[in-house]
Formats: structure tokens, sequence, C-alpha cells
């Protein structure tokens, strides 16, 4: 029975409210890819519930997930740091609080989402865009420590104009023009290399043909009787003179021998 077999069967005894002794035991006792996945949910869930906390809460959760901290999962826990403390304002007027929501969605983002989302939402209020400048200074002006999360974001407001918008199509299209060359490329790359290997093996091919075709075009030169008289010649007495053309036959690679004995 497995550890993990084990503690779910012990549940229905404790109420399905398991001691927290039994869940270390059951986290020392699980793979390391278990441990980081739960460990990834686990901040992902408190990355959800991140705003909801008080700022005293939202430390402590942050330093027991701190304690074990690992994987990639680290660095997004880490980012979470600097909005421990940062309390949430309500804001009277519409546009700075619809900004500072944005902010505090926007802060609790992995990396690369975080900047997708960005992106889009300033390229969606290109058409207002002096509205949500102007939000963006109330803002700074009432909330600096929420804005000091999302240097970005107000960075772009600051300069009054909104970033290019990007053709979701055309990025498509290019992606998928990308994937077809690297797609052909590595065909390219495994038919050159199907390629070599037949062109050597046709080359050893044919030298092995050459061999066999000049052993036979030098074995003609011997006559089946005189290959017959340098074999008696090397199993007998060799203090005697070779017999004529022994010297070439054996210069030539001794050729004619299946066919002598």
């Amino acid at each position: 029975m497995t550890p993990r077999t084990a503690f779910l069967r012990t549940l229905p005894a404790h109420g399905f409210a398991p001691s927290e002794a039994d869940v270390a035991a059951l986290g020392a006792a699980l793979p390391a890819g278990d441990i980081d996945r739960r460990f990834e949910n686990e901040v992902r869930a408190f990355a959800r519930e991140f705003w909801a906390l008080q700022a005293g809460e939202r430390k402590a959760r942050w330093d027991a997930l701190a304690a074990r901290a690992m994987g990639g999962t680290a660095a997004w826990l880490h980012d979470l740091a600097p909005g421990l403390g940062v309390v949430h304002r309500r804001h009277t007027e519409p546009d700075s609080a619809e900004l500072a929501a944005v902010v505090r969605d926007l802060f609790v983002l992995r990396p690369r989402v975080r900047a997708d989302r960005r992106l889009r939402w300033l390229t969606e209020r290109a058409a207002d865009f002096p509205r949500w400048v102007a939000a963006a200074r109330v803002v700074l002006a009432e909330d600096m420590p929420l804005a000091r999360l999302e240097p970005r974001l107000f960075d772009w407001l600051a300069r009054g104009t909104p970033p290019p918008r990007f053709d979701d199509a055309a990025c498509l299209e290019h992606r998928d023009r990308w994937r077809w060359r690297k797609k052909w490329k590595s065909r390219l790359i495994y038919s050159g290399a199907i390629l070599a290997v037949v062109v050597h093996i046709a080359l050893l091919s044919v030298d092995a043909y050459g061999t066999r075709a000049r052993q036979k075009a030098g074995s003609s030169k011997f006559t089946r009787a005189e290959i017959q008289a340098f074999l008696r010649y090397e199993r007998g007495d060799q203090l005697r003179p070779p017999p004529m053309g022994w010297r070439e036959w054996m210069d030539a690679g001794r050729p004619g021998l299946e066919g002598a004995r």
C-alpha cells in the first residue's frame, strides 16, 4: 500500500480533517514531482486570496510558503513579497478605482501572463487613453504603495500614448510560418543525413566492385597452369629459382587462387 493510499483511507476516521503531522508525513513520502505540484497549487491559491487577506495574515501565509519554497514557483512567490504590506484602499472616483483594481489583478499573476494582460489592457483603451492617464495621476497621488507594484503600467500611462496594437492574426501567421520553416528545416537535415548514408554505402559498394574487378583483371594475366606452378613452388623447396612471373603474381596480390586449387 502506498503512503498516499494509506493517508486517504484514514481520512474518514478523522472526519476528513487530518492532523498536521499526518499531512507532513505524507509530504515527506510523496515523490518530488508531486511535492512541486502541491507547492505550486498552494502558491496559486495564495495569489487568488492575496488581496482578500489582511496584511498580517498575508505575511504569515507568505512566510509559511517561503520556508519550503522550491522549483520555479519559488520565483513567483518571491515576486509577491513587495505587496505583503500594501493596504487595500478604497477609491471614490470610478476610473481610479478601476485602475487600482487592474494593478491588484496584474500584480499576483506570473510574469509572462502579467505582461500579456498589461499589454492587452493598454491597447484596448487606446481610444480614451487620456482618461486613464488622468486616473493614473489620482492613483499615484492617493495610493503610491499600490502604484509601485506595477511600474511598467504607470510608465506607459505617464507617456500619454498607448503601446502599438499587435494584430493577433499576423502574429499567429508569423508563428505558423516559423513553425513551418522549422519543420521543413528538420526534415531537410534528416533527409540530408539519409542521403549521406546512402552515398557512403554506394561508394563502398563501388569500391568493393572495383577491387573485385581489379582482382579479376589481375587473375586474367596468369593462366591456371602458371598459378598452380606458383603454388607448387611455395609449397616446395624455395631454394631453387622461382618460376617465371611469380614475382609479378605476388605483387598483384596472388590473384586466381580460387580457380587454381
